[in-house]
């Protein structure tokens, strides 16, 4: 399984510390719906920590769209292969605005 996705830097977030939650807006971040591996079809990418160095990879989890069908967001929760390694990244989630 090699990575094919996004890796963006902590930087390119925003995190708040309290909810465990980054954000960031599409335009700023256009990679995160693609194909995270070359062996699965999972949309994701990563998060790697200015501070640590550390890689930590998201997946696609949930849209949530306006009445009209619009998408608002895109929720993603961290791959079960950065928890196992990482188990800090439990609990962590993204969710990048559709702007």
């Amino acid at each position: 399984m090699a990575v094919i996705g996004e890796v963006y830097l902590s930087s390119s977030f925003s995190y708040l510390k309290e909810q465990k939650i980054f954000t960031g807006e599409i335009s700023e971040l256009p990679g995160v719906l693609r194909q995270l591996w070359d062996d699965s079809m999972d949309l994701g990418f990563g998060i790697r920590s200015e501070r640590t160095g550390v890689v930590i990879y998201y997946t696609l989890h949930g849209v949530e769209r306006d009445p009209d069908g619009d998408v608002i967001s895109w929720y993603f929760i961290p791959a079960d292969n950065s928890i196992r390694r990482y188990p800090q990244a439990e609990g962590t989630s993204v969710v990048i605005l559709n702007d």
